[in-house]
This record gives structure tokens, C-alpha cells and sequence, in this order.
């Protein structure tokens, strides 16, 4: 009977320890808070040889997780903040290292694009304006590789503004081009591009005439911006665009003979702000195909 009695009383106990040593498990909510610290690891720029053995025993944890392998779970989620501790402490010094270098190379690059206008300064200040928000953020490792990339740029920015200074007064005034797109058939391409001293163009590009073996056009557009200089490239941002004439011929069979079948498509006027009708063109390129009028 004695012997019985403390039998029931091992039972009890070994239960006791299979609940301390497989029962425990990992929880959800700290297997979330751990990948939440690696992901927040990751955005910070951090190498992925410093995060490769956390991800991998996050890999493992869940695994056993899912497979109601509690002990093993445990385990490998202590090997994962190991790993966690050590990027973190990593991360924090080198971010204690960049944070001078990031903060001195802000300085200096708001002050060394004094001097910047136009399209050149607003490149500038959008490179700056992601440098300020990963500093903000404390991705310090994405702010420094701005800082190089606009440091670098800076002195071929300051180089284009004086060539868009010397080009932009040779182009004000009116650009005419005509041409034949296809010697073989009788139709003839112009355009006109003005350029305004107060940023303002406006422009009128027409067809008319057969460009094809199958094909006849007879197209008017004109558009209404402003334009500005990128070193000697002229960029024209498109507010308005009007089509007062678009019609098309097509040589094809119609009543069981070839004939020319007219196709009258839509004309327009509209607004445009999304900026799909911006252009470019260099300067060089205007004096090449264009005269002045």
C-alpha cells in the first residue's frame, strides 16, 4: 500500500517537469515581436550576413511551432535572440559611427548647392529630401550612400546649370522643321516649337499626306507648357493639348474591292497633369533639325 501511495505521488511530479520542459513553448506573440525586430533590422540597411542565422532559426521556430514540437521551438527560438541581440548591438554601433559622418555630410551638401536653380536644384533637393528622411528614421546606412551619390553629382550639377545659363538664351524664339517621312509617297511633317523668355512654349506639329503603302494621315496637335533647362537638354512639361483634326485612311478591301476607308478618330482639348506628355529634346538636336523662324 505504501508503495502504491508513492507512486501516485511520482505521477504528479513527472507531469510537472513534461509540462516545464515541452509544455512552455513559444508563444505567438513573441514570435511575432521577434520577427518584428528583424524586419526593423533589415530596414535599417544592415548586412544580411548579420541577420542570415536570426532568419534562419525563425525558419526552424516556426517550423517546430507548427509541428507541435515545443521543445525544439523553444530552443531554437533562444538561438534566434542570440542572433537578434547581436545584430541589434552591431546595428547600434555602427549607427553611432555614421550618425557624425551623416549628419557633418548634410551640412556640407546643403551648403555646396548654393548657387543651384531651376531643374538642377530641385534634383538636388530631392537626393536631400531622402537623405532627411532615412536620417529621421535612423536608417542611417541608406543616408550615407545618398550623401555619396549626391556629393559626387554635385559638381556636374553646378557644371550643367552654367551650360543650361549659356544655351537657354540661344533658344528663345520660334524652331520650325519640316521633312518628308517617306520619299516614295507624298506627304509632308512640320513642326513649330516657341520658346517664351518667361518659361512659357507652345508648339504645333501636323501630317498631311499618304506615309504608307496602306496608310494616308492628316493629324494637327498643339500643346501649351512651360519649358526649362537640365544642362543642354530642354525639357518641356506638357499643361494642354489640343487635336482639332485626327483622321486616317487605310487601304483595304471594302464591297469586295480595294479602296481608301476613311477613319475620322476623336479630337480633343484637354489639361494634363499627370505629366505623360512631357518631352525632352537636347539643344544640339534642335539646332540640327530645326531653323529658327
Amino acid at each position: 500500500m505504501k508503495s502504491l501511495k508513492n507512486n501516485l505521488w511520482i505521477l504528479p511530479l513527472s507531469f510537472a517537469l513534461f509540462i516545464v520542459l515541452n509544455g512552455c513553448g513559444v508563444s505567438q506573440k513573441k514570435l511575432d515581436e521577434a520577427e518584428s525586430r528583424i524586419k526593423a533590422l533589415g530596414a535599417t540597411g544592415i548586412p544580411d550576413s548579420l541577420l542570415s542565422d536570426a532568419k534562419l532559426f525563425l525558419f526552424k521556430t516556426k517550423g517546430a511551432k507548427k509541428t507541435g514540437n515545443t521543445a525544439i521551438a523553444k530552443r531554437n527560438m533562444d538561438s534566434m535572440m542570440v542572433y537578434i541581440e547581436r545584430a541589434e548591438a552591431e546595428s547600434e554601433a555602427t549607427m553611432n559611427k555614421l550618425k557624425p559622418y551623416v549628419d557633418s555630410m548634410r551640412i556640407s551638401i546643403k551648403k555646396r548647392k548654393e548657387g543651384l536653380s531651376g531643374l538642377h536644384l530641385k534634383y538636388a533637393d530631392s537626393i536631400i529630401t531622402f537623405i532627411d528622411s532615412y536620417a529621421d528614421k535612423g536608417w542611417l546606412r541608406q543616408a550615407k550612400d545618398k550623401c555619396i551619390m549626391i556629393d559626387s553629382m554635385l559638381p556636374r550639377l553646378h557644371n550643367d546649370e552654367k551650360l543650361a545659363n549659356k544655351v537657354r538664351p540661344k533658344l528663345l524664339g520660334s524652331w520650325f522643321s519640316s521633312r518628308v517621312p517617306e520619299k516614295r509617297y507624298k506627304a509632308l511633317e512640320t513642326r513649330k516649337f516657341t520658346f517664351h523668355k518667361d518659361g512659357k512654349f507652345e508648339s504645333v506639329e501636323q501630317m498631311k499626306g499618304q506615309t504608307h503603302e496602306f496608310l494616308k494621315e492628316d493629324w494637327k496637335f498643339l500643346s501649351w507648357g512651360t519649358w526649362d533647362m537640365l544642362g543642354d537638354t530642354v525639357m518641356l512639361f506638357v499643361k494642354r493639348e489640343k487635336c482639332p483634326r485626327q483622321v486616317f485612311w487605310n487601304y483595304k478591301e471594302k464591297d469586295g474591292r480595294k479602296q481608301w476607308v476613311k477613319n475620322d478618330a476623336p479630337t480633343y482639348d484637354t489639361t494634363i497633369t499627370s505629366g505623360k506628355k512631357d518631352r525632352y529634346m537636347t539643344y544640339g538636336y534642335i539646332r540640327e533639325n530645326f531653323k529658327r523662324k
